[in-house]
């Protein structure tokens, strides 16, 4: 069936008709506009369609050719007939009932729409452009006038208008036409597009959108260029005028003007970088290069202003625009960026805005997190370097000021943007930056790092925040590794207070970071020293400390977070014991401590320091329970090492004696570990630090045999390996822990100044072995004074007996070092003794050797009775040796010599020290001090045969008569001396037998006989005869 078409109207431009085409062109030039677009839509009125093609066709070509000022109005008559063109063509197609034939007017309206194109293009530029305009806004009329029919979002538009053949036709003419603009260079397409940005509008009536999208295919990288040097020379427009500095005036002109021309183009490139992102990348870098480029810099910076003064005015510009300058954004560019502060065109700004010179530096702040951490280097290196900001040339200080604020205030915004990367992403490693992946491999790196935190600054702060961005993204050990340095490098309370503001956030990651810490600061001291130079681990030392010292001050505030960096028991878990990690510090305290005072030879100021720092560290660590019994061994081992080290540096010949001060403060520290409840063993250290004395006595005393070849009694057997901490379970010591010392010669020898106490003569003669000098007799002081407050404290508290047992026969077993000790216990008559002399003889020479022997077996010997048999061994021998001594000498009648004198004064002095008889010692002494060798070696053999009647002849008996002293309610009694002991009745016949010498003697030593029984204690009836006693009885 046919379309049926309305009955048509007569038509008013029909030739020999009333209406005149020039006529209503005049109408339309007087603005009366009789032909109404909203009338075609709403009425339905179609005035065109009926006429002959040809003559619509001619006149309205007459009028755009041969009458210029006539073109806007024949213009707007060929919009009238596109619109009726357009309506008919939806009325055929919505209301068929209605359709009308139209086929003549879509054949004139092509026919005009083509000769427009050709003659725009072969016209001139401004011709060009107005059909451009014209042509732009009839589109946006055809689309707000059949919105409701094209039903189509912005984004649609485009392929909708296709879709008719009219509006398909005007669309690839007004391409064209802005294609061939594009290629004229001219400029004034971009003013054609900036008119019709809609902005005020309604979002709903905008059509801005669909249609910059129709020209963004022809945004090619020179295209955006144009652009964007376009802008330039509006702003250069604009600011040409402007006095320098622009006054008020100025000011107000050109930020109205600004916003009328230039603001547009805001919106505009806003549109461009969403969708030619590349193309707005290109121009971009290529306008900053002309800028940094010397040779090829322009005259000015206006196309860079206008940048910046998109991206402050568009925040959507300045994130995804600018962000493609990051990688341009080195050092020497951001000093060249900084000069825009210069530029008298910062009126602009309006107050309390960011400048517009400022937009492309602030622009950073907007960078991704792996570029914003490599761009933060050069930043820093400009806010926080004094040189860089006065080597920028061309501005004020006042200027150079701001610049460095906007910066640093960049800087905080770059590492805002690192923190909520790393807490917002996941599986961020130091592969997502690039410019620090070498901070987890590389230890020289890291450490530079941890040097630029470490001072209290604003650089700093913002080290140790990007510093914590790095903790909390990689591995335990590079956490620890960074706490271990942050802790050595820091130097006083207020760089220890940054690094607790640092630390308790990367603790709330790794919980057990302090602790993996402290563990990896005693595992591997030498790589923290050769990495940050002697002493590091003792600074480690010193804020760990000062850490602990802070928290036992905060233990009342429950919420302090300083309860995460101590040593508390609450924070260890079930697989670490807390007395392990313990003990391992206090030995790694004084193991550090050691390594710096074998290679000494003096105590310096720096020296005592480190002593303060290792003493104030144990002292600060608090026990909670017991410590491995080879942990305690080991720890005495390393305290009494040190202890003999700071007694060799005691010197008294200084002012300040700081060797006598160390040996006070490692008295402190034991007295602390004793005080705890490590349940730590008195006499291990007391024991080991007996035994390093007697095996470094030559060094510490100036005199001695060198003991150092003596094999170490505790190694073998006697701890196992399982209760060793794992640093001492391969351990193969060096006895003597003293290495490459100077053997120190005592010169000087002065008379004897030592007396023994009690009754016994002092004796003014010399000695000749030489006597000890005044630092040495110092250090004797010092050692028997620790000894001392170890083993006796005070008056009122009693002697800790099973500690000096303990000690004396440590003492015994290293003197008598490789011999048989059970054998030398073992005490017989002196016929039937059955160790070899030489054995005897070796002993004897080596307690002679130590110069603090004898005092220290008085000391013994002052102690409950039993303990003066601890030391059999050795008095066995001593005696020995005097009996030999006197006995196989080929002088029997002459004196005794002198220095055999001297040994048996001494030996019985211990006697009489022990309370053995003290009175009989006396006598003795004189007697023998009278007598001759033979008559000495009869008495010395009279004496072996009492002190064998008095020892106890068991070790259990010992140990039981120890038991029974320390029972007050039951006193430990002596052993029973004879009534008449044999030597007594000796000492007589030989005062006897040397009346000249020894007369004197014979009432003191009668008066000591017991008193006679005043009945006769034989019954006469029962004497047997003579000759029934067999020789037995007479013996």
């Amino acid at each position: 069936m046919a379309t049926r078409y309305p009955k048509p109207k007569k038509s008013c431009l029909a030739p020999g008709t009333d209406f005149n085409p020039f006529e209503n062109v005049d109408k339309l030039l007087s603005n009366l506009k009789p032909i109404d677009v909203h009338s075609i839509y709403r009425a339905g009125t179609c005035p065109w369609y009926e006429h002959d093609t040809t003559y619509l066709v001619d006149t309205v070509k007459k009028m755009i050719e041969l009458m210029p000022s006539a073109r806007f109005a024949a213009l707007d008559v060929f919009s009238s007939m596109i619109h009726e063109n357009v309506y008919l063509y939806f009325c055929e197609r919505d209301r068929p009932k209605f359709a009308r034939n139209y086929a003549n007017l879509e054949s004139a309206v092509r026919q005009l729409l083509s000769f427009l194109e050709t003659m725009a293009i072969n016209s001139a530029q401004g011709f060009a452009s107005e059909i451009l305009r014209w042509g732009i806004r009839l589109l946006m009329e055809l689309v707000q006038m059949n919105s409701r029919r094209l039903r189509a979002s912005p984004s649609m538009m485009i392929d909708n208008l296709n879709k008719h053949p009219i509006p398909a036709l005007l669309l690839k003419v007004t391409e064209n036409l802005f294609d061939h603009l594009l290629m004229t260079e001219s400029d004034e397409v971009f003013n054609v597009l900036l008119s019709f940005v809609d902005f005020d509008r309604p979002m709903d009536e905008r059509q801005f959108e669909w249609l910059l999208s129709l020209f963004l295919s022809r945004f090619s990288n020179e295209v955006v260029l144009r652009f964007l040097r376009f802008g330039g020379s509006e702003i250069r427009k604009l600011c040409r005028n402007a006095s320098n500095p622009p006054t008020f005036e100025d000011f107000g002109r050109i930020e109205r003007a600004f916003m009328v021309t230039v603001r547009p183009m805001v919106l505009v490139i806003m549109f461009v970088q969403q969708s030619r992102g590349v193309e707005m990348k290109y121009a971009i870098e290529t306008i900053l290069n002309l800028y940094l480029d010397e040779e090829r810099q322009q005259a000015d910076n206006f196309d860079l202003v206008f940048l910046a003064k998109a991206a402050s005015a568009s925040p959507i510009f300045l994130d995804a625009a600018l962000v493609n300058l990051v990688p341009m954004l080195k050092k020497d560019v951001i000093l060249k960026l900084c000069l825009l502060a210069k530029d008298p065109f910062f009126a602009l700004a309006k107050e309390g805005t960011i400048p517009f010179s400022k937009c492309l530096i602030i622009a950073a702040s907007r960078t991704p997190a792996p570029a914003a951490a490599t761009l933060l280097e050069d930043l820093q290196a400009i806010v926080f370097d004094p040189e860089v900001a006065e080597s920028i040339s061309g501005l004020a200080p006042n200027e150079i000021q701001v610049v460095l604020e906007v910066l640093n205030y960049i800087s905080n915004e770059l590492l805002n943007t690192v923190v909520k990367y790393i807490h917002e992403s996941r599986n961020v490693s130091f592969a997502n930056f690039p410019g620090y992946k070498d901070l987890e491999t590389d230890d020289r790196k890291l450490l530079a790092l941890i040097e630029q935190c470490v001072p209290v600054s604003k650089f700093a702060t913002q080290r140790r925040r990007l510093l914590y961005c790095f903790c909390i993204i990689s591995k335990i050990s590079f956490v620890r590794k960074a706490f271990a340095m942050y802790l050595i490098r820091a130097e006083n309370d207020a760089q220890l207070r940054d690094f607790i503001v640092f630390a308790v956030p990367v603790i709330l990651y790794f919980p057990n970071a302090m602790l993996e810490t402290i563990k990896d600061i005693c595992k591997r001291p030498p790589f923290y020293v050769d990495l940050l130079g002697k002493g590091a681990t003792f600074y480690a030392l010193r804020n760990l400390t000062i850490l602990n010292q802070w928290t036992a001050e905060s233990v009342a505030n429950e919420t302090s977070h300083l309860r995460c960096l101590s040593l508390t028991p609450d924070r260890f878990n079930e697989s670490n014991s807390l007395m392990e990690i313990t003990g391992t510090l206090v030995k790694f305290a004084f193991d550090e401590l050691l390594t710096v005072l074998e290679n000494a030879k003096s105590m310096n100021a720096e020296l005592f320091e480190y002593v303060v720092i290792a003493v104030g560290f144990v002292k600060s660590i608090e026990g909670a329970s017991a410590m491995e019994p080879g942990c305690c061994h080991a720890i005495s081992r390393a305290m009494a090492s040190a202890y003999v080290h700071c007694l060799r540096f005691v010197d008294v010949k200084h002012a300040v004696d700081l060797g006598s001060a160390a040996v006070l403060q490692l008295n402190s520290a034991a007295e602390h570990l004793l005080a705890q409840k490590y349940q730590f063993p008195k006499p291990s250290f007391v024991c080991c630090l007996v035994q390093e004395v007697v095996l470094c006595s030559s060094e510490i005393f100036g005199k001695g045999k060198d003991l150092s070849n003596i094999p170490d009694p505790y190694i073998d057997g006697h701890i196992a390996p399982s209760l060793l901490p794992p640093t001492c379970a391969g351990y193969k010591p060096d006895v003597s822990l003293l290495k490459k010392y100077r053997q120190l010669v005592a010169r000087d020898e002065k008379p004897r100044d030592m007396a023994h106490t009690g009754v016994l003569k002092k004796r003014g003669k010399q000695n000749h072995n030489g006597t000890q000098s005044t630092p040495q007799l110092v250090r004797l002081n010092l050692l028997m004074h620790t000894i001392d407050s170890f083993l006796a404290p005070d008056a009122s508290q009693p002697l800790d007996v099973p500690a000096i047992r303990e000690v004396s026969l440590a003492f015994v077993d290293i003197i008598c070092n490789e011999k048989n000790v059970s054998s030398l216990y073992f005490w017989d008559d002196w016929l039937d003794e059955k160790n070899p002399l030489h054995e005897f003889v070796a002993v004897a020479n080596t307690l002679k050797a130590i110069p603090f022997s004898y005092e220290f077996m008085s000391f013994i010997a002052s102690g409950p009775y039993p303990l003066f048999f601890t030391m059999g061994p050795l008095l066995k021998a001593q005696l020995a040796v005097l009996i030999n001594a006197c006995e196989v000498t080929p002088l029997k009648t002459m004196p005794v010599p002198v220095g055999v004198l001297e040994e048996i004064e001494r030996f019985l002095a211990l006697c009489a020290t022990a309370n053995i008889a003290p009175d009989l010692m006396t006598i003795t002494y004189e007697v023998i001090s009278r007598s001759s060798n033979h008559e000495a070696a009869a008495i010395l053999f009279e004496l072996w045969r009492l002190l064998l009647q008095v020892r106890p002849h068991d070790t259990k008996i010992i140990n039981d008569l120890i038991t029974d002293y320390m029972n007050p309610e039951k006193p430990s009694p002596m052993m029973p001396m004879p009534m008449l002991p044999p030597i007594l009745s000796f000492l007589l016949m030989v005062c006897q037998r040397n009346p000249s010498k020894m007369l004197d003697l014979c009432p003191k030593i009668i008066s000591m006989f017991p008193p006679e029984p005043e009945e006769d204690i034989w019954e006469v009836e029962r004497l047997l005869p003579v000759m029934s006693v067999n020789e037995i009885t007479k013996r």
